[in-house]
């Protein structure tokens, strides 16, 4: 998995390509450093598999970001990985 985190100001977009797994899951709570950031988009156009331990990494900066009103937003979810959220 890479991982391209783009930081503007407030706002950090990461770009996720490849299965955020058990085996990959860490690398990206590694790079989710939140403070100070406003709003956090998660581009998953090139992520092809979520498992629960990619899920728990997402639940956790949500409930980060949840904070103080800021905003978490996946943007370009894969019919598949979207099925994880039903």
């Amino acid at each position: 998995m890479n991982i391209t985190p783009t930081k503007t100001g407030s706002e950090l977009v990461i770009a996720i390509s490849g299965a955020l797994d058990i085996n990959t899951a860490t690398n990206l709570d590694n790079e989710l450093k939140l403070e100070g950031i406003e709003r956090l988009v998660l581009d998953l156009a090139n992520c092809p598999h979520i498992s629960s331990a990619g899920l728990r990494v997402l639940l956790r900066a949500y409930k980060q970001m949840s904070t103080d009103n800021r905003k978490l937003e996946l943007i370009n979810v894969s019919r598949e990985v979207c099925g994880i959220f039903d």
